[in-house]
């Protein structure tokens, strides 16, 4: 029997309007959906430009709200005390904003989504379906204003079917998600997209499926007896609660224990070596070792992918990350020292220096965690620059 392919998810801006922090249960079932392989997850460029805006809008709408009640509650002599006054909010808000749509970026990365690049559909295509009111364009408006209306829809749906016409053919499933069935689909038909937009696809086209929410994907991927506890614990760890604490805790005590260790020598062959792998570093040294390591524990983030059904009780798999400063020591040939490699040198003799510096890093360690929150295992996989 034939195994049934993994399904391609397009999510459009209506699937991340109602939560736009992918925080609730809906899109942490898809992240691990996605981490385990059981679906493939697509996002078009135009719907993450579109989310970041709607998360901008959202935040000064509510701080206006905000904004008025601080002034509502002056007039009444209403004392605010230790409250952060409203610039303070202005200022955290801009710089959520600001790190919004980078944010999305990454989380999307992390969970191996593909992001969608623009469309190469030419202007004139766009505009003689616009004026013929095709799928997804139509009319809006009335007298002087009356026009068509879809756009942006249409540049989500060229990019999905360019896309799909490179990498999917008649064995494979597509679904959209998106509560549009207006713009998207045939009034006859909500279950797909419309038929001028499946002519889209070319002959070899995927069986396509439209769904109105994320919530609706549990008809089409199974839900798996674990992923309750998983989810769970994604939440935990990212609130400020103990299976927090006990992370953040056995990370600062990792980064203490990996000081002194020496980091796999890049100029050498050493496949089978047991240095810290610090490659991506590019360190101009020979022997390198860590000195130390300063970890911001406010950094710390955790991705729960999966559960250990070997162990009793079975331990959840995540992968965690956090941003240290790291101090390294090494050599260095007189020739091949640069005084703008942020190493400072001290001469060991004609041709050798020894050289200690620092560099920030993002840390990426395998981790296995008890259901309670407690961290069995904390396995330093490698470092990586900071950007």
């Amino acid at each position: 029997m034939t195994k049934a392919k993994t399904p391609v998810v397009v999510v459009d801006t209506t699937g991340f309007r109602p939560d736009l922090t992918l925080s609730g249960s809906s899109w942490l079932q898809v992240r691990l959906w996605a981490l385990k392989g059981q679906l493939q997850l697509w996002v078009p460029e135009v719907v993450i430009r579109e989310a970041s805006r709607h998360y901008s809008t959202q935040l000064n709408l509510h701080l206006g709200k905000l904004r008025d009640a601080d002034d509502a509650l002056g007039k009444l002599s209403f004392d605010s005390g230790a409250q952060p006054g409203i610039e303070n909010h202005r200022d955290r808000a801009a710089t959520l904003s600001a790190g919004y749509e980078q944010w999305l970026r990454d989380w999307l990365a992390q969970v191996g989504a593909t992001i969608l690049p623009l469309p190469k559909m030419h202007h004139d295509e766009m505009l003689s379906r616009a004026l013929r009111e095709e799928k997804p364009f139509r009319m809006k408006g009335d007298g002087a204003k009356k026009g068509p209306d879809g756009y942006r829809d249409m540049l989500i749906w060229a990019s999905v079917a360019e896309h799909s016409r490179a990498h999917l053919d008649a064995g494979d499933s597509l679904v959209l998600v998106t509560d549009n069935h207006t713009d998207f689909c045939d009034a006859n038909d909500q279950g797909t997209v419309a038929a001028v937009l499946r002519a889209d696809l070319g002959d070899a086209a995927p069986a396509v499926l439209r769904r109105g929410g994320l919530g609706d994907l549990v008809q089409l991927v199974p839900v798996q007896p674990q992923d309750a506890a998983e989810i769970r614990m994604q939440r935990d760890l990212a609130a400020g609660g103990p299976a927090r604490t006990y992370l953040t805790e056995t990370v600062r005590k990792e980064c203490e224990a990996l000081a002194g260790l020496a980091i796999a020598d890049r100029s050498r062959d050493e496949r089978f070596g047991t240095g810290l792998d610090f490659d991506q570093l590019r360190l101009p040294l020979e022997e390198p070792r860590l000195r130390w390591l300063e970890p911001d524990l406010e950094t710390v983030q955790a991705t729960v992918y999966g559960t250990d059904p070997g162990t009793e009780p079975p331990l959840i798999l995540a992968r965690v990350s956090v941003t240290a400063e790291a101090d390294i020591e090494g050599f260095i040939h007189a020739s091949d020292y640069d005084e703008d490699s942020g190493f400072s040198a001290s001469l060991v003799n004609d041709h050798m220096y020894e050289a200690e510096g620092s560099r920030t890093v993002v840390l990426h360690f395998n981790a296995a965690i008890d259901p309670d929150g407690t961290v069995g295992f904390l396995d330093l996989e490698k470092a990586v620059p900071a950007t």
